[in-house]
């Protein structure tokens, strides 16, 4: 309960303190999951289409910071055998606190980072069910603007998420994001 009263604030001080302008952004991505139970030996692996929706304060090419929350659509195949613990289709929804920050304060575009904590609920297929947990998520990538109004923004990331009864999931997620701005 500590944790969503976090999320709470922090989402009041997005919308009260910040210099920006309220913006709705999405990302697609493609994860790969490793899911490591309980018994230190057994894993199993998953990959699938993905995406995230966050709703930003933004300060373009300088800062950004809000709520994320994932996936509207998407879920994950299995790559190894079946274990009746998990299906062959798995779902990871997250939500929580995003942080984007552009290190060089370049005027358009540039290198940027982006980390991020948040609760996060794993529907398994499986006989275990759903399973709810914490996650922390950090990344890095380049937008490009075209035309002064299209921003391209590709990332690479890894989130890390832990959950009740000893499973946790070890994301890596490439995706790519599509700004569109008015100067």
């Amino acid at each position: 309960m500590k944790f969503y009263f976090f999320l709470f604030l922090f989402s009041i001080h997005t919308f009260v303190f910040a210099d920006g302008k309220l913006r709705l952004r999405a990302r697609e991505h493609f994860q790969w999951h490793r899911i490591s139970l309980s018994e230190p030996t057994s894993s199993l692996r998953y990959f699938g289409l993905s995406n995230t929706l966050n709703l930003f304060w933004e300060e373009p090419f300088h800062r950004s910071y809000g709520l994320a929350v994932g996936p509207m659509l998407g879920s994950a195949s299995i790559q190894s055998h079946l274990t009746p613990e998990f299906g062959s289709k798995i779902r990871q929804w997250i939500i929580g606190g995003e942080w984007k920050e552009y290190p060089f304060k370049e005027n358009k575009g540039g290198v940027f980072g982006r980390v991020g904590i948040g609760a996060t609920a794993l529907q398994t297929g499986g006989s275990l069910g759903t399973l709810w947990g914490a996650y922390g998520y950090f990344g890095i990538g380049y937008e490009f603007l075209i035309a002064n109004k299209v921003g391209i923004n590709p990332e690479v990331a890894f989130r890390q998420s832990f959950y009740e009864t000893g499973v946790s999931v070890s994301t890596l997620t490439p995706s790519i994001g599509l700004h569109f701005y008015v100067f």
